[in-house]
C-alpha cells in the first residue's frame, strides 16, 4: 500500500466527504521544494484527472474563497495516461509556451526523485507516486471562463488567443494531410448508425443514475428523431474534406467554453492539453466557437467575424481558402455537437458506464442539449 502523507492533519480540508491526501513521492517532489500547503480537491472534469489548488509562500485562502492568483495547481494526470504521453505534451507546451504568453509552462521537479530522467534534454516536469499515476505542477491563472451567452467581441478574444496559441505551434512544423479529426467523425458516424437502434427503444428509468435520466430520455427522444438525416448528409460531407490533405500542426483539440480563462475582458491562458495532437487548426476554432449560445442564433454571423479574426492573426489564410475554412468549422462543430450526445447515450444507456461526478455529467448533458436542441 502507497505511503501517503495528510497535509494539514489537524484540521484535513474536506472535499466532498474525502480528506485530501497528497502521495509522499508527490509532497518530495512537488509539495516541499514550492512550499505548497492547504490543498483542496477542484473538479477535474469527466477524464478521470484530480486537480487541486494548493497556496504557496505568501498565499492563502480566505474561508472557502480561493485565492487561485497566487496559488499552484497540482494535477494528478488519468490512470489511463502513459509517461510517454505526458512527456511528449510537456516538450510541445513547453516550447511553443516560450513564445505564446496564453500556454501554461509545467513547473520542474522541486528536488531530485528515485525515477528521475531526462526529458529530451530538458528538466524534469512530471512525477510518478507509487500507484503509477503521473503529477505535474502548475502556477494559477487569474480570471475564469466566459460565459454561454458572451456576446461576439469575446468570442473573438479567445480567437485572437487561439491564433497566437496556433502560431507558437506551429514554429514546431506544418505540413499537407489528411486530417485524423475528420475520419475519425466519418468512422464514429458510421459505428454509432450501427449502435444506436438498438438503444431507441430501451426503458432508461432504472437503468442510469436518477441524476442524469430527465437529460438522456431528451436525448434519445432528439437522436431517434435526427440521426438518420444528420448521419447521411455528414457522412457526405465529412467524405469529401477526408478526402482532401488539408493543413495540420499541433492543436489543442480540446478549446472548449471551460478552458480559456478570461481576467479583465481579456484571455488570461489557456489550460488542458490532453488531446494535443498534429490536426486541422479548424478543430480548435470549431470547438470554441460552438460552445456559444450565439453561434445558434447567428451562426453566419458569427462564423465570419471568427474567421476574419483568425485570418488577420496568422498566416493560415494563404494555406487555405476562407470559405472552405469557414465551412469546415461548421461542419466539424455540428457533428462534434451530434456525436457527443450519442457518446453519452451509448455509454450510460448501452454500456452503463459509472462516474464520480454525476453532477458534472448532468451539466455536460445540459450543455449539449441546449446547443443542439
Amino acid at each position: 500500500m502507497p505511503v501517503q502523507r495528510l497535509l494539514n492533519s489537524k484540521h484535513p480540508r474536506q472535499q466532498k466527504g474525502v480528506a485530501v491526501m497528497i502521495p509522499s513521492a508527490i509532497e518530495q517532489a512537488f509539495g516541499r521544494p514550492y512550499e505548497l500547503s492547504d490543498y483542496r480537491l477542484l473538479a477535474g472534469g469527466l477524464s478521470g484527472a484530480r486537480v487541486y489548488h494548493a497556496c504557496g509562500p505568501g498565499s492563502s485562502t480566505q474561508g472557502s474563497r480561493i485565492q487561485q492568483t497566487d496559488g499552484y495547481v497540482l494535477r494528478c494526470w488519468p490512470s489511463q495516461v502513459t509517461q510517454r504521453r505526458v512527456d511528449h505534451i510537456h516538450q510541445v507546451i513547453g516550447s511553443a509556451a516560450e513564445h505564446c504568453a496564453f500556454l501554461l509552462k509545467p513547473l520542474p521537479v522541486g528536488a531530485a526523485c528515485s525515477d528521475h530522467r531526462p526529458v529530451f534534454g530538458h528538466q524534469l516536469t512530471s512525477m510518478r507516486d507509487d500507484n503509477g499515476r503521473i503529477w505535474e505542477l502548475n502556477r494559477c491563472l487569474p480570471g475564469r471562463p466566459l460565459a454561454v451567452d458572451a456576446d461576439v467581441e469575446q468570442i473573438c478574444e479567445g480567437v485572437s488567443a487561439l491564433a497566437d496559441v496556433h502560431q507558437s505551434l506551429r514554429r514546431q512544423g506544418n505540413s499537407q494531410a489528411v486530417a485524423e479529426s475528420i475520419t475519425e467523425r466519418t468512422r464514429r458516424i458510421a459505428q454509432l448508425t450501427t449502435q444506436l437502434p438498438s438503444i431507441w427503444g430501451l426503458p432508461l428509468q432504472g437503468r442510469i443514475s436518477p441524476r442524469v435520466v430527465d437529460q438522456l430520455v431528451r436525448v434519445q427522444t432528439l437522436l431517434r428523431a435526427k440521426w438518420g438525416g444528420f448521419a447521411g448528409e455528414m457522412s457526405i460531407q465529412l467524405g469529401k474534406l477526408a478526402a482532401r490533405r488539408l493543413p495540420v500542426h499541433f492543436v489543442l483539440r480540446d478549446t472548449r467554453r471551460q478552458h480559456a480563462l478570461f481576467d479583465q475582458g481579456k484571455v488570461s491562458g489557456i489550460i488542458d492539453y490532453d488531446a494535443l495532437r498534429v490536426d486541422f487548426p479548424a478543430v480548435d476554432l470549431a470547438r470554441w466557437v460552438s460552445g456559444f449560445a450565439l453561434y445558434q442564433s447567428q451562426r453566419q454571423e458569427i462564423l465570419k467575424a471568427v474567421v476574419a479574426e483568425y485570418n488577420e492573426k496568422t498566416t493560415f489564410p494563404s494555406v487555405y481558402p476562407v470559405e472552405e475554412l469557414t465551412r469546415a468549422i461548421e461542419l466539424i462543430a455540428e457533428s462534434s455537437q451530434m456525436i457527443s450526445l450519442a457518446n453519452w447515450l451509448v455509454w450510460l444507456a448501452a454500456e452503463r458506464r459509472q462516474f464520480e461526478d454525476w453532477s458534472a455529467v448532468s451539466a455536460r448533458l445540459n450543455e449539449l442539449l441546449s446547443l443542439v436542441d
